[in-house]
């Protein structure tokens, strides 16, 4: 099987999909809330940035040798006339003005969020000792198993807190269920400030 074999291949399957590409990348246009992300990675030994667009049952991918920023994320169609929810990294082309910041609300995602906090919990002194980094990464989850309790139960506390064994705080005191691992290395920088206009929801995942 020759590479030229391949290359042709894959450029008429790419063809016979476009028409449904298309479409799936105006549904996620229109969809109340969406994923996006970027990463890079090397295509023939150059630096190609592979965005996706995603909901739970849809995706869509643009490969851009050019372009991590606003030339590939205008290319690939989704946000230019976006108006719902975009979940996302923080990356700051997000909060650019080419895009309709007035009908787009921003969601961080909650996995970047708590990657700063463990960064936090690490490496700043101040939160290293009065723990406080750490404790907001305990709530965190203490509230997804909450969640996940009331889906399972119906009911509005979790099983630690049915169990007697605390109580859901934003204060200091009481944590629900075991005290989870230290901190990972690893972090990400300060979210940007965002654009005039801009709004965030709450964090989910």
């Amino acid at each position: 099987m020759s590479t030229g074999w391949v290359s042709t291949a894959a450029e008429r399957a790419a063809d016979a999909v476009q028409g449904v590409n298309e479409q799936i990348k105006d549904r996620l246009a229109d969809a109340p809330v969406v994923f996006l992300d970027e990463s890079a990675t090397k295509v023939n030994g150059k630096q190609t940035w592979f965005h996706v667009a995603a909901t739970g049952t849809l995706s869509a991918y643009h490969a851009d040798e050019h372009s991590r920023g606003l030339k590939a994320m205008t290319a690939f169609e989704i946000l230019p006339d976006r108006a719902g929810v975009v979940m996302h990294d923080a990356y700051s082309a997000y909060y650019s003005m080419v895009y309709p910041q007035q009908t787009i609300t921003h969601q961080l995602c909650i996995a970047h969020i708590q990657r700063e906090l463990a960064a936090l919990a690490e490496h700043d002194p101040a939160a290293r000792e009065d723990g406080w980094a750490q404790d907001a990464d305990v709530l965190i989850e203490d509230l997804f198993r909450w969640r996940a309790t009331h889906r399972a139960t119906g009911s509005d506390q979790p099983a630690a807190v049915q169990a007697g064994q605390g109580e859901p705080t934003l204060g200091r005191p009481g944590r629900t269920g075991p005290d989870r691992p230290p901190p990972k290395r690893g972090g990400r920088w300060p979210a940007p400030r965002p654009a005039p206009g801009a709004t965030h929801a709450t964090p989910t995942r």
